[in-house]
């Protein structure tokens, strides 16, 4: 960390502590039952808008990244990190645009980067199946993405005026954040892993015939057994997807002839068995601190030739080690989502790590990645 100044350090420690919010909220949501499949309440979405509102463009970015490489790799699988990069995406340039307008409210902001979020999930789930019945369920995931994104606009502002009340008060007596060392060297080929996975996928979405896709998935129901995945993994990101596929069937059988609705969807079941079962193959040879030396490599590799890469490292760091004092805290203040204490347990969580962030950049900068 040598090239970053006092502020530098500062900015990309907090960069760091919104990523690990965005992480653990994410985490927390899994405990929060929605009755719609593949409805969530995006409550990591918080941790984006407040980079918009404290930070600046490059932050809420940084911290988009972030999120969708752990909820959809680390924790899901790289069709559900496909599936959410896109919808995230979208959601993050619509945001970054409306963000700058004065007269914009925040919840409007975040109601506006939800409904871009779904389209661009639908687009990916449209293009999967290969069908355009896919939008017959546009209604019903945009009005529930209205709803949410409203939730969390309102709950971002009740944070951010919970963080600014408490000022310094919780990380005062903060001591200075020990940055351990990133992951050296992957042990598996992780990009030429990833790689193959992205030609399969485009090989199996340009396919229409079912012998051939027949093929396809046969061979990668055969990586996951090689992997010896556990079939339970299916149910990573699956749900939503199916759910997709029994409207475009209904659609199908309602609009064509029953023989050609069969096919069609025999078709889109293939191709949704084929990404899945790769998808699932690859969580299989690549492990979690494989992604993360990968991640950490690459940035190292574009050091190398001259793109200045410090901050993210920092920032990926300062997260990884904040992210156990975040999730402490909120486990100590018992955060129910729409109880009185959630913003107060946030904004208690996330001063402690703040202040933890403020203690490396006044000091020598000790743990450099």
């Amino acid at each position: 960390m040598a090239g970053l100044t006092g502020d530098d350090l500062l900015f990309w420690a907090r960069v760091g502590v919104l990523a690990a919010l965005a992480l653990v909220l994410g985490y927390l949501e899994t405990f929060i039952p929605i009755p719609i499949p593949g409805v969530k309440l995006g409550l990591a979405n918080i941790a984006i808008l407040l980079a918009f509102m404290r930070l600046d463009v490059r932050a809420a970015f940084f911290v988009t990244l972030t999120k969708v490489l752990a909820q959809g790799l680390l924790f899901g699988s790289p069709l559900t990190f496909a599936y959410s990069l896109t919808g995230s995406l979208l959601a993050f340039c619509i945001m970054a645009v409306l963000v700058k307008l004065p007269t914009m409210h925040p919840a409007m902001v975040s109601v506006c980067g939800a409904v871009g979020h779904t389209a661009g999930q639908m687009l990916v789930a449209a293009a999967l199946l290969g069908t355009r019945f896919v939008w017959l369920a546009a209604p019903v995931l945009l009005v529930a993405a209205i709803v949410t994104g409203a939730i969390c606009g309102f709950l971002t502002m009740r944070l951010d005026r919970a963080i600014a009340d408490q000022g310094e008060t919780v990380s005062q007596d903060a001591q200075a954040l020990e940055l351990g060392e990133l992951p050296g060297q992957p042990s598996r080929p992780v990009g030429p892993i990833l790689a193959a996975f992205a030609v399969f996928a485009v090989v199996v979405l340009a396919q229409g015939d079912p012998v051939p896709l027949a093929i396809l998935f046969a061979a990668a129901v055969a990586a996951c057994l090689v992997s010896r995945v556990a079939l339970s993994t299916f149910s990573r990101g699956l749900r939503a997807f199916v759910v997709l596929l029994a409207v475009s069937a209904v659609a199908a059988f309602l609009g064509s002839p029953p023989d050609e609705a069969w096919r069609a969807v025999f078709v889109m079941a293939l191709r949704l068995g084929a990404v899945m079962a790769a998808s699932v193959a690859v969580m299989g040879f690549v492990s979690t601190d494989d992604l993360l030396a990968f991640t950490a490599g690459t940035a190292r590799r574009l050091q190398s030739r001259g793109i200045d890469t410090q901050g993210p490292l920092l920032a990926l760091n300062v997260c990884l080690e904040t992210i156990p004092v975040l999730a402490t805290g909120l486990d100590a203040g018992d955060a129910r989502l729409f109880g009185q204490n959630l913003s107060a347990t946030i904004a208690d969580a996330y001063g402690r790590a703040e202040g933890l962030a403020r203690t490396l950049a006044s000091s020598d900068g000790r743990g450099e990645p």
